[in-house]
């Protein structure tokens, strides 16, 4: 058999007696060992650009540019370097199995075949107790979380929870929950007893919708009707006494799929 590529070559060193059809068996003329020299280069050549393909294409690890395939691992051989799957056009990058990764980039804007209702993110913060005098609602320092929706139809779930009371007796402390300004509900009563040291625990939960995909800020604030309103700090009397002991501030938001 006429040996004209790399792909008919034997692996029995004795069967290989031409090279293209150049004589190179035992006590062939040493006139055409040259030519057989510079064909063996052109098979090679021919298999390294691609027109000659080879039977079996094994590797234990293949580098290609910066991408390293190995075993079962594809990465990048640059440190730092990232991996980009473009499937061009309108194709699409199919994952068969089960993906696992340690972090998701991306604000998820054109993610699709989620169900509705679906918890997308959570985010919450604790603050310390808070209190004013101010028969205003103020900003209590702390109690705010930040998120940005990943699409306009998301929903957020807000979830709050905080101890309040009030300096004196038969008096109002009010808590308002809001989206940046605007608020989102009638402010809270919560009344003081006759001892003016009992306070009680209120939680609020409100369903929002603020169609968007911009950072969007959920807060709480609180007021006073007299005396001094106090948001997750002690009103003084004790537990032994029925007061209110230090407890804290707790905002917390959940983007649901919409």
């Amino acid at each position: 058999m006429a040996k004209n590529s790399v792909r008919d070559y034997s692996a029995t060193n004795s069967e290989n007696t031409d090279i293209q059809s150049i004589d190179i068996s035992e006590g062939c003329s040493p006139a055409g060992i040259n030519n057989a020299i510079r064909e063996v280069m052109a098979d090679i050549k021919d298999v390294s650009s691609g027109t000659v393909a080879l039977e079996t294409p094994a590797a234990d690890r293949l580098d290609v540019d910066n991408l390293r395939l190995d075993g079962n691992t594809i990465s990048s051989t640059d440190t730092n370097g990232d991996i980009t799957l473009d499937p061009n056009g309108t194709g699409e990058v199919t994952v068969v199995g089960t993906l696992s990764a340690t972090a998701v980039t991306g604000d998820g804007s054109a993610l699709t075949g989620i169900s509705t209702g679906s918890v997308l993110q959570v985010l919450s913060t604790t603050a310390s107790g808070f209190s004013t005098t101010s028969t205003s609602l103020v900003d209590i320092t702390g109690a705010s979380v930040a998120i940005t929706p990943s699409s306009t139809s998301s929903k957020i779930l807000v979830q709050t929870s905080c101890m309040l009371s009030n300096s004196l007796s038969d008096n109002w402390t009010g808590l308002a929950l809001l989206r940046g300004s605007t608020q989102l509900n009638g402010a809270v009563q919560q009344r003081a007893d006759s001892g003016g040291a009992r306070g009680e625990n209120v939680m609020l939960h409100f369903f929002d919708s603020p169609s968007t995909t911009s950072e969007t800020t959920y807060k709480l604030q609180l007021r006073a009707a007299n005396g001094t309103a106090r948001a997750g700090l002690s009103s003084g009397g004790g537990s032994s006494s029925g007061g209110v002991e230090n407890s804290k501030v707790i905002i917390t938001v959940l983007e649901i799929a919409g």
